[in-house]
């Protein structure tokens, strides 16, 4: 599993758990012990936390599961001047702060079959404030001259998404949802 597929089940499982929360919301309607305007303010509140705990599960899932250690720019440095200073300018130029790397290790003899090309570096974070890219440990080597463009490319990505919207749909659609049971079920 590479870190975007993490990050894919992340919005998979917070979106049928919202659905699945639906339940017990509709039995409180039924029985007027919330109302629809106190439901929807639950299923908003529950996507805006998902939206809030995003970077936490994915920094402890990289940890746990890639084994991932995590580098500040300053620490990049040490290991590639020459990324570090290209990322740096790149951080400046859109307005990103505090950028981490979360650093997965791949022996050299291994495929890069986890993460490494441009189009399996993920990034993720929320809006422009705490950006981490994953990587590999290839991709911090001085001599890999592919590694600053493929960061770069991901930096730009990071900063022109945005998560919110998608949580805002979850909510959206399980609001639907939740109309369509009350009003045909009920």
């Amino acid at each position: 599993m590479i870190a975007s597929k993490v990050l894919r089940n992340y919005y998979i499982a917070t979106f049928l758990l919202g659905v699945v929360m639906l339940l017990p919301m509709t039995i409180g309607l039924k029985t007027n012990d919330v109302g629809m305007k106190g439901a929807y303010a639950v299923i908003l509140c529950f996507n805006v936390l998902c939206f809030l705990l995003l970077p936490l599960i994915m920094d402890w899932t990289e940890r746990v599961y890639f084994k991932a250690r995590f580098l500040a720019l300053e620490e990049v440095a040490e290991k590639s001047p020459q990324l570090a200073k290209a990322v740096s300018e790149q951080c400046e130029q859109l307005s990103l702060n505090s950028v981490k790397f979360a650093v997965v290790e791949v022996a050299h003899g291994e495929p890069e079959q986890e993460l490494g090309s441009h189009e399996k570096l993920t990034s993720y974070g929320l809006w422009r404030s705490n950006p981490r890219v994953v990587l590999t440990n290839r991709l911090l080597d001085p001599s890999n001259l592919n590694a600053a463009p493929s960061v770069l490319a991901e930096l730009n990505r990071f900063s022109k998404n945005n998560t919110i919207p998608v949580f805002m749909g979850f909510a959206a659609i399980q609001s639907i949802l939740l109309y369509v049971v009350k009003t045909f079920v009920f």
